[in-house]
């Protein structure tokens, strides 16, 4: 399963209160996430991919993605088993100028309702 969409950065939003998306995904193994920065930003927009209170992406928990006009392809095996099964992006751009667009791509193996070694 692929799970696509955007987030929208407003200029001027702080990493204290960044805006957030929740991703409402299915029990399974995410393979990878892709982070897609237009070119404009010139690296004032920030992001990061969390579940729950465990940062995902980027792995480090102090860090976070800020490029201008480049894709991020992250391979990862990350299980989302127990419910909810909810990622959530947030962004922020304290210096940045005008508001920017960020998208995400996370791909998703699901799993039925077998023993999920199984299936890997």
């Amino acid at each position: 399963m692929l799970y696509d969409f955007e987030l929208t950065v407003p200029a001027g939003t702080l990493e204290t209160t960044p805006v957030s998306q929740d991703v409402t995904m299915e029990k399974g193994i995410i393979s990878e996430i892709r982070v897609s920065f237009p070119p404009g930003p010139a690296r004032t927009v920030y992001v990061r991919v969390k579940h729950g209170s465990t940062q995902i992406l980027p792995k480090n928990e102090t860090g976070s993605l800020n490029y201008d006009n480049m894709t991020i392809i992250s391979r990862v095996v990350y299980e989302l088993l127990t419910s909810p099964y909810t990622l959530t992006v947030e962004g922020w751009a304290p210096d940045a100028t005008f508001d920017h667009k960020i998208r995400f791509q996370i791909t998703e193996q699901s799993i039925d309702n077998r023993d999920y070694h199984y299936v890997i």
